[in-house]
């Protein structure tokens, strides 16, 4: 019935309980219907996970990963696989013409499936444990559910419940046997094979996050908004009308520039040869080292660039100047180094070198 905790309390009858879903500790507990307790399904009592109040409150739970320490039960009816909700057996099929025997595995999943805290281990025989009775610690006995009819059905028996705490869930150790796995060898057996002794399950305790402040943008929610835009743009044949003239005449400046050179270049031969070949005895005419000038560019530093000689094309390589070397440069005003230099062309004729005349009598005047 529906009574009051205080009345329930004071009633002082020996065989009045108080039970509220908060008296049990475990889901296992919450959910049991194997006949021990009815009234977690009377009060409807579920299992949630909770909101932890202080940092030391979450660090103080929980759970252990020793889930082989529970054992299920299936509610189907016809269920014929033991205390498990999963099972995978071999089936024979005998051919009765040929009496030839075909083996076939087959598998079962339960649709109502219950979880019972604690289960009841068996030491592991030679052979082996049976279909779905594998507990690291030995093999599971189906049917007995709980550690009096465990411990009445064979001394040997142990029974195992889950872990409520860390210290319970590291407590259970197991012999770490170099080159395998985590065993039940007792401590003595376990030194002597080189073993160390290790906790058999892990702990996952629960991680207080602290809060934190995270810096927000705002933006422009979605807005209508045209899909051309108008922009400045250049206009080419405007472009090409304004530079035109401009082209036309820097073209024209350079084509007069180019043949003054090379006027200059053939002037000067064209004086030799008229000095020297001329009417009257003329001395001196080869004489001249002065040249004449056939181009001027500029030369940067670091560009290995072919530059235009006149006659031909040269390549001048020249290093740029250190990150020290301009700051001296700075300093000082009369170094004339830098990135780039200015580069005069002078033509020279070879006749001036020669010394050859024609026609001549011997070797002599050569």
């Amino acid at each position: 019935s529906s009574t009051p905790e205080s009345d329930c309390v004071a009633s002082n009858d020996l065989q009045v309980e108080w039970r509220s879903c908060s008296s049990y500790d475990s889901n296992a507990e919450c959910h049991d219907e194997n006949g021990l307790d009815p009234y977690a399904q009377l009060l409807g009592c579920s299992w949630n996970w909770g909101q932890c109040e202080t940092q030391e409150a979450c660090e103080a739970v929980g759970e252990c990963d020793d889930w082989e320490n529970q054992r299920h039960t299936c509610q189907d009816p016809n269920w014929e696989h033991g205390d498990s909700c999963w099972a995978s057996y071999l089936v024979e099929t005998t051919n009765e013409d040929t009496q030839q025997v075909t083996s076939t595995y087959e598998y079962a999943n339960c649709n109502e499936c219950r979880d019972h805290d604690g289960v009841c281990v068996e030491p592991r025989p030679d052979a082996g444990c049976g279909d779905m009775k594998w507990h690291r610690l030995g093999c599971k006995v189906f049917g007995l559910y709980d550690e009096a009819s465990c411990k009445s059905a064979n001394a040997t028996n142990k029974w195992y419940t889950r872990a409520k705490t860390k210290d319970e869930c590291l407590a259970m150790k197991g012999c770490n046997e170099p080159g395998r796995h985590l065993s039940e060898l007792p401590p003595d057996e376990c030194a002597l094979c080189g073993g160390e002794l290790d906790p058999l399950y892990k702990w996952h305790g629960g991680a207080w996050v602290k809060p934190k402040v995270q810096n927000l943008t705002w933006v422009e929610g979605t807005h209508m908004a045209p899909i051309n835009e108008w922009k400045p743009a250049i206009a080419d044949y405007l472009l090409e009308k304004e530079l035109a003239l401009p082209i036309i005449k820097r073209f024209a400046n350079r084509k007069q520039t180019q043949a003054l050179l090379m006027f200059n270049i053939f002037s000067e031969a064209l004086q030799t040869l008229a000095c020297a070949c001329g009417s009257g005895n003329r001395t001196g005419c080869f004489d001249s080292t002065e040249g004449s000038i056939s181009g001027v560019s500029k030369a940067f530093c670091g560009l290995e660039t072919p530059i235009n000689a006149a006659c031909g094309t040269v390549m001048v390589k020249k290093s740029c100047l250190t990150e020290e070397e301009r700051r001296s440069r700075r300093l000082s005003e009369t170094d004339n180094t830098g990135d780039s230099m200015d580069i005069t062309w002078i033509h020279y004729s070879a006749g001036t070198y020669g010394k050859c005349f024609e026609p001549y009598g011997s070797s002599d005047d050569r």
